[in-house]
């Protein structure tokens, strides 16, 4: 887990930058550092952390990387699989009481509600809003403490996945040391962009197959399953591309737009195909690459299954 200081600032992020806006305000090491823990035989992990600040454009949030795998080396978790990578958000009203107290008051400038967040999806506890107890009523200085279950994906890892998740991770000293556009928008909003992708063995190329999958065994006709891969995908995938057309907000709508279909009971009801009609609507001339996990989960659904052994018989 990682996390900003009181007044917003991140540190440990390989780069000599604060994000703050108050920088006057006080801060430690140890409060923007990142921190790991394991998970008991329940599956339950306990963090205790300082309430981390804000930095425009964002709301408040916490980074969460979930590895399994792996093992603790000098306090440290190192190796195994990433499966999770996301961010936890805060109730507003909540954060506001906090925001009220030393030294998080001399910070300048107003926090992003999450509702106008670009990261925040606004679908509660399934887009990381953590339900938040307060540790004292009528004292928020005493903090409070906040809860999420998680469901951690194990899927095994393939070759071909655990392959590009190693060539993005490699430093391309080849690369052009301009920015491109996706990288700037994953600086400035926190994207995971299509390095991020596939450092997390494409999650929505997996998402967008597995939404293929169940819509054509829901019975669905081939064109209304391959309609229901992308929007998958659309929901919560954010765009770079998008991003850098039309701003947060235009991420924001055209996801909101996405999981009406769904919700409308997909492409092949009367209610599902109405709010396609709306969102493509919506969408014409503007840019967006969230095609690319759904055409990457065709190609995989066209591979033939792989080879196995039939299993031996017991002796």
């Amino acid at each position: 887990m990682r996390r900003a200081d009181r007044p917003g600032g991140l540190r440990g992020t390989g780069r000599a930058q604060r994000r703050s806006a108050s920088p006057t305000a006080p801060a430690t090491p140890q409060e923007s550092s990142s921190s790991s823990r394991s998970a008991n035989a329940d599956g339950a992990v306990r963090f205790e952390a300082i309430f981390p600040g804000w930095y425009t454009p964002r709301t408040c949030h916490l980074h969460l990387e979930v590895r399994t795998g792996g093992e603790k080396e000098d306090g440290a978790y190192e190796g195994g699989e990433v499966n999770h990578t996301g961010q936890l958000f805060f109730d507003e009203d909540m954060a506001q009481e906090i925001f009220a107290l030393e030294p998080y008051a001399r910070h300048t400038g107003d926090c992003t509600e999450p509702a106008d967040d670009m990261v925040c999806d606004d679908t509660g506890a399934a887009g990381g809003l953590l339900t938040l107890k307060a540790v004292h009523k009528k004292d928020p200085s005493k903090g409070c403490r906040g809860f999420l279950t998680l469901g951690v994906d194990r899927t095994p890892r393939t070759p071909a996945r655990a392959a590009a998740m190693a060539a993005a991770a490699h430093r391309d000293r080849g690369a052009p040391r301009r920015p491109s556009r996706g990288s700037t928008m994953s600086a400035t909003h926190g994207a995971a962009g299509a390095r991020g992708e596939a450092r997390a063995g494409f999650p929505h190329v997996r998402r967008a197959l597995t939404a293929l999958r169940s819509a054509r065994a829901a019975g669905a006709i081939e064109r209304q399953a391959r309609l229901d891969a992308p929007l998958t995908v659309m929901t919560t995938l954010r765009d770079t591309e998008l991003l850098y057309a039309a701003g947060p907000s235009g991420l924001r709508h055209v996801q909101a737009g996405a999981r009406a279909v769904p919700e409308a009971g997909g492409t092949a009801a009367p209610a599902g195909a109405e709010a396609l009609a709306t969102l493509d609507t919506g969408l014409r001339g503007v840019p967006s690459r969230q095609h690319r996990a759904a055409r990457g989960a065709l190609f995989l659904d066209g591979l033939p299954a792989p080879h196995r052994p039939p299993p031996r018989p017991a002796a």
